[in-house]
This record gives C-alpha cells, sequence and structure tokens, in this order.
C-alpha cells in the first residue's frame, strides 16, 4: 500500500517550505529498511567512503509541475549557520541520485 510522506517530527508535523524545491520529501535512515540500508552501501562504495558517512537518505516525490530547482549542497564557510549546520556531519562531500 501506498503511504505519504510525512514531515520531520522537528517541525510539529506542519512541514517546511523550501524556496528551492516544490516537491514533497522525507528523510530516511539507514537503519530503518533494508532495501535503504543497501543504497546506502552502494553508495558509498562508489564514493570510496563507509556507510558511516552517510546522512539520512531523502526521498522525494514530485507531482506533476514541481521541481528542484538548481542549488548547491555544500555550506560555504562564510555562511553565518556554518558552524551549526556542519558541527555533527561536516559538509557533504558527495550527492547520489
Amino acid at each position: 500500500s501506498s503511504r505519504p510522506l510525512a514531515p520531520p517530527p522537528a517541525t510539529g508535523g506542519a512541514g517546511v517550505l523550501s524556496p528551492a524545491r516544490t516537491s514533497y520529501s522525507c528523510k530516511v535512515g539507514a537503519s530503518a529498511d533494508p532495501v535503504v540500508r543497501r543504497a546506502v552501501q552502494r553508495a558509498a562504495y562508489l564514493g570510496g567512503l563507509t556507510p558511516a558517512h552517510a546522512e539520512a537518505v531523502q526521498l522525494v516525490h514530485y507531482q506533476p509541475g514541481q521541481e528542484y530547482r538548481p542549488h548547491f549542497d555544500w555550506l560555504s564557510p562564510t555562511d553565518a549557520r556554518f558552524a551549526e549546520r556542519t558541527r555533527d556531519t561536516g559538509n557533504r562531500l558527495l550527492s547520489f541520485f
């Protein structure tokens, strides 16, 4: 059966508006699902890293007319929130699609 993607609990179920995307998305940890875990293992292998370097996987659903505008996932050290946003996981090195 199909289940809708749920907003992250930190948002109180309200979701998060983004100027870069009009799609629906959710994050799934590799330990939550064996298919996600295998995809993370494969991406890590292809990137020459270990799965421990991976962020939660972002699942995205697009309806007709929705988009994900070009953007950068790498954070500049001059960003006001750089330290906060990279404290736990560091800066993003790779993205896999």
